[in-house]
This record gives C-alpha cells, structure tokens and sequence, in this order.
C-alpha cells in the first residue's frame, strides 16, 4: 500500500504530507502505531526496499521517495554525464510502479 502511495507522487512527498496522501489514495489512516512503530518516520525507516527518506533537504525536511533498486544505485554511483542518473531514477520509478501494480 505504501508503494502505491509513492507512485501517486514520483517526485517525492515531505514525510509530513505522507499520512493524508495514504488517506487520499486507500481511504484509511496509515497505522503506524498498530503496527508497533512510534510513528510513521519510524515505519516508512524500517522499510528500505520500499522506501528512501531524504533527509538532505534541510528546508523542506525529510522527503519520501520509492526505493532505488540495487542496479540502480549502482548507476548513480558510477555516474554517467548523458544522462545515466535520470536514467536510474525513471528506471526505479518505473519498477515502483510495477511493484505497486502486482501488489494490487
């Protein structure tokens, strides 16, 4: 449910808008504490294949994106100047999108 929330919003949602956009797209409150976590930050860090916090944007605080794959975090690391990161991010996008589908 939560990769369905981030395929709504491929360019990342701040942490603080995540509960009401998991609203908007299930129609239920996102549970964090039903499940054992202190809150959602908590809840969306102990899923690292699902989920990457951005916490470098300081002004905007922490950002909720999908997860790279393992291929694609080796792209970005290799860095490639003709465009191989945007590449790796459409790429994730993509996978995000087909894993929410087939969860579905």
């Amino acid at each position: 449910k939560i990769s369905r929330v981030l395929v709504t919003y491929p360019g990342g949602i701040n942490l603080e808008d995540f509960p009401a956009a998991y609203h908007a797209v299930h129609g239920i409150e996102v549970s964090a504490k039903h499940l054992g976590f202190h809150d959602v930050r908590q809840m969306l860090d102990s899923i690292p294949d699902i989920v990457r916090l951005d916490r470098s944007k300081s002004s905007v605080g922490v950002v909720v994106y999908p997860a790279l794959r393992r291929d694609d975090q080796q792209q970005l690391r290799s860095g490639d100047s003709c465009g191989g990161e945007k590449n790796a991010i459409k790429a994730a996008l993509a996978a995000s999108r087909q894993q929410a589908e087939i969860r579905e």
